[in-house]
């Protein structure tokens, strides 16, 4: 029988926290993109692989600007059950960064923020991937294989959104990611199979995003 891989939304059970942090001489070293993307190459495959009612949510709580550029931080939270986030725990490209020392210990803790208190959403933004010359060029490769020409609209000028968001790549894929606040509900979270929700409808997780406070530490 064939494996059906996910896709779309699924439920995370937001009961524990992993916090993923590389060592300060890894972030010296400018490891902290391998780090993060290494992360969240895992939380990816084990959501499309996994329970679609037991999916990790993906949070970067020190998420922020520098001198007009955005930065995902030197951290990597996820949300979920304690089952999802010990298989994340167990996750071969993170095991493999613990051996080489790139890693500051890690323990699967239970949430503890209740109900009503300050959260964010991590949210993929498609308005702004609909903006880019990527998708610009995808488009047009599109248009061309069914006979047909862009109308000058889709060639006009084009800005990213003036919200800030992050890129983050997953091989081919390129995702862009806002915050948005709000008051966590301590119900069901709805995330994609990377692990972040959608602008519709904002997933509010139990973590207060801190800002970085130099572009060293947020690279």
């Amino acid at each position: 029988m064939t494996h059906t891989l996910n896709s779309g939304l699924g439920t995370c059970r937001g009961s524990h926290r992993l916090l993923i942090r590389p060592v300060l001489a890894a972030i010296s070293l400018g490891a902290t993109p391998d780090v993060i993307n290494g992360a969240l190459k895992a939380i990816h495959r084990i959501n499309r692989n996994g329970d679609p009612t037991d999916f990790i949510a993906t949070a970067l709580p020190l998420m922020g600007s520098y001198k007009g550029r955005m930065f995902t931080g030197y951290e990597l939270e996820a949300v979920g059950s304690e089952q999802v986030l010990l298989q994340l725990l167990n996750a071969d490209v993170l095991k493999m960064m613990n051996r080489r020392g790139m890693l500051e210990p890690m323990m699967v803790k239970p949430v503890l923020v209740e109900t009503g208190e300050p959260g964010v959403a991590f949210v993929r933004n498609r308005h702004v991937e609909k903006l880019s010359p990527g998708w610009l060029r995808r488009t047009e490769r599109h248009a061309l294989k069914q006979g047909k020409t862009l109308g000058p609209k889709a060639f006009g000028k084009r800005e990213y959104a003036k919200e800030d968001v992050v890129s983050l790549s997953y091989g081919e894929a390129l995702l862009h990611v806002a915050q948005r606040p709000g008051t966590y509900a301590g119900e069901k979270i709805m995330v994609s199979t990377y692990g972040f929700s959608t602008m519709a409808s904002p997933a509010i997780l139990p973590i207060m995003p801190q800002h970085p406070p130099q572009v060293n530490d947020a690279a």
